[in-house]
């Protein structure tokens, strides 16, 4: 490979957060001790750069999904995935992530509480979140609420129904 003359030698590459990378907007470079991290590489999260739905519900109130209370960075995907095999409900706000494809990526989902929050550390970089609105996150906290984050303040709510409808925006790792 010529760009990489030596490939037992990983290519340091210059990404930054807000930049568009693989079909989404930098949002998160993985540091050590995050799953994912490769030391020497940049890998993280891109998040789509729109809301893919602006009045969806988390899903399934009254259904307890403990596979999918994890908050950590690197949760989301499993989260995610565990809400859409346990919950029927068609437009929850993991099944559109899931569903959605964008930029020639289709491996999207929604994010973890602490993935959420970093979207919200790095809104102004990013751009183009609703100032006023509170997203999903794919952090249950039990049978009937899950974790959001209102992006007027960063307040991240405990206290949110699963059936209240709120925002969505999907990130996938590179």
């Amino acid at each position: 490979d010529p760009a990489n003359p030596n490939p037992s030698v990983p290519v340091i590459t210059n990404l930054k957060i807000g930049e568009f990378h693989q079909g989404g907007i930098i949002t998160y470079f993985f540091k050590e001790g995050d799953p994912g991290y490769v030391r020497g590489e940049q890998h993280g999260f891109v998040v789509s750069p729109e809301d893919i739905s602006i009045s969806t519900y988390w899903g399934c109130p009254g259904l307890s999904i403990t596979r999918a209370r994890a908050e950590y960075i690197g949760a989301g995907k499993a989260n995610s995935a565990e809400i859409v095999r346990m919950c029927g409900t068609l437009n929850s706000a993991a099944r559109l992530c899931a569903n959605y494809t964008y930029g020639g990526y289709s491996d999207w989902f929604l994010p973890s509480k602490d993935e959420l929050n970093q979207m919200f550390l790095n809104k102004t970089t990013i751009g183009n979140f609703r100032p006023d609105a509170a997203y999903h996150s794919s952090s249950e906290i039990q049978y009937y609420f899950a974790w959001q984050q209102y992006f007027v303040n960063g307040n991240q709510i405990s206290t949110q129904y699963k059936d209240i409808q709120q925002w969505v925006r999907a990130i996938r790792t590179f």
